[in-house]
């Protein structure tokens, strides 16, 4: 990540002068600015990563200044300087969002360079959440794009059958699905009212009070007494947030984030830690292990409010790049249209079937499926409708198989089915599952009303090529692909509504009475 930018805005040289030592060596891109009107002027030719200004200054106050830096450059972290008379109103700012954090005089070198870590790596998350979005919102207008005909046009085999679906390496995505997935990352700055903190202090007193303060903001509130009721909890019921005491009966505070932090990364538990002030080696020790903050005893209640909502919105922007990454994979692999895997992923679980039953001398078959006549149905009941077929025809497939198989549209009205661990007369029965439920499958018309002479529904048949492996001449997942085309051509040459088998001869086979 390139180096973050800093703006220090004090009226004060000497402090200046102090936060200029305190952070050369951290790497930060350091600009300095005596007053809020000059920090602006300054933010207009360059912005910057994050805002640190003091609250008393001159002219325009550090809250006014963060305001308008929220305004200006609402990506940008803010966190402002304030004295221990001033807490009321640093709270009530970072209620309503104008700024991410603030810091007492004096302050604590340790927690401002955690200050200024926290604002880096909640950048850091922003922007590579502004790029999932973005990346969602390009898989949209390319879906978009894709669903105008005739350049989407799928042919069928011989240029027969073809429909106005995506073709195979479109964006597996539809607008509806992208619109949905664009919903949950959205930022917000007020806190999570449902959020659980779990507390882990021995102190009955101390774990109380601590709880007494966060419930008075809606929290859900927990506590362990000691770090081994504190893991279980973690284990059990994750929580949103832990408060960590240092010194626990049983077991070191240190040992216990450690475990906390073991966890699985696709679960962000953030961790303050609750230490002495002159505890200095155990807080940097949690700070290089994972912890995500810390505060020194004695802490006010404006304190702990502000450090638990701050951290408690970084957790929320974590789970929202988390879930968009989720999104965004499962949307990778996806056809927008029927919600089959799309033809990329066929291609790569195809490739990654055929490698481990070559290791282990398993077998895998390959159904390839085509609807017949499909350029008819299009033609005679308009695209819509042709999209539905295809659409419940995959809801037939998907209820025919079992859950270890993959099922994907192949492209147009083709579908392909691999079939792990299944011999010849397996994939058969799976076949012969299909082309029983689809014979019997009816799609209704829409029909005008008051015209009852044309019928009311229509059914839809399909032609099946069938290989596998291990067989004399499949040797590569490609040659698996090419056999079993080639048994599709050879059902849709002999009439169609058929399987047909690739063996060092192909034969046809009857999938039952019609």
């Amino acid at each position: 990540m390139p180096s973050i930018s800093v703006l220090i805005v004090d009226d004060e040289e000497n402090v200046r002068s102090a936060l200029r030592r305190t952070l050369r060596k951290t790497g930060y891109d350091l600009l300095f600015a005596d007053c809020g009107r000059a920090a602006l002027e300054l933010l207009k030719k360059q912005p910057v990563d994050v805002v640190l200004s003091d609250h008393l200054m001159p002219g325009m106050t550090g809250l006014q200044l963060l305001r308008e830096v929220r305004r200006l450059t609402p990506y940008s972290g803010r966190i402002m300087l304030t004295g221990h008379t001033d807490l009321d109103t640093a709270m009530a700012a970072i209620r309503q969002g104008d700024i991410d954090r603030f810091l007492t005089k004096p302050w604590d070198d340790i927690e401002l360079r955690v200050a200024l870590k926290m604002a880096a790596e909640k950048l850091q998350a922003e922007s590579e959440n502004r790029r999932l979005l973005g990346a969602l919102q390009a898989q949209d207008g390319e879906a978009a794009c894709s669903g105008e005909p005739p350049e989407n046009g799928q042919v069928g085999r011989g240029g027969e059958d073809a429909t106005d679906a995506p073709t195979p390496g479109a964006a597996p995505v539809t607008a509806e699905s992208a619109e949905a997935a664009l919903e949950a990352p959205k930022l917000v700055h007020s806190r999570p009212v449902s959020a659980r903190i779990l507390i882990v202090e021995d102190s009955r007193t101390q774990a109380e009070w601590l709880a007494e303060v966060l419930a008075r903001e809606g929290y859900e509130v927990r506590i362990a007494p000691d770090g081994r009721d504190a893991i279980r909890q973690v284990r059990s019921d994750p929580p949103d947030l832990v408060l960590l005491d240092m010194i626990l009966p049983d077991m070191d505070g240190l040992e216990v984030l450690r475990i906390v932090k073991a966890r699985s990364e696709d679960q962000f538990i953030p961790v303050i830690l609750l230490s002495v002030k002159s505890d200095l080696d155990s807080r940097v020790a949690g700070l290089r292990i994972g912890a995500d903050d810390f505060l020194a005893k004695p802490f006010a209640d404006a304190e702990i409010q502000a450090r638990a909502a701050a951290m408690l919105r970084i957790k929320l922007l974590q789970d929202q790049l988390r879930n968009a990454k989720s999104q965004l994979e499962k949307l990778s692999v996806t056809d927008g249209l029927t919600g089959l895997y799309n033809h990329r992923h066929f291609e790569e679980r195809l490739r990654e079937e055929f490698r481990r039953c070559q290791r282990y001398s398993d077998p895998v078959s390959l159904l390839m499926m085509d609807l017949d006549h499909f350029k008819d149905v299009n033609d005679r009941y308009g695209h819509p409708f042709g999209d539905r077929v295809l659409r419940e025809t995959a809801d037939l497939l998907k209820s025919s198989i079992r859950e270890p198989d993959i099922c994907s549209r192949y492209g147009g009205e083709e579908f392909a089915i691999i079939l792990p661990k299944t011999h010849l007369q397996g994939a058969l029965a799976v076949a012969e599952r299909i082309f029983k439920a689809l014979r019997q499958k009816t799609y209704p018309i829409d029909l005008p009303a008051g015209d009852p002479s044309k019928p009311s529904t229509i059914r839809v048949t399909a032609s099946a090529g069938l290989a596998f492996f291990p067989s004399k001449d499949v040797t590569t997942p490609e040659l698996l692909v090419k056999f079993a085309d080639e048994a599709l051509y050879r059902a849709k040459r002999e009439g169609r509504d058929t399987i047909c088998l690739y063996q060092a001869q192909s034969y046809r086979y009857d999938a039952g009475a019609r």
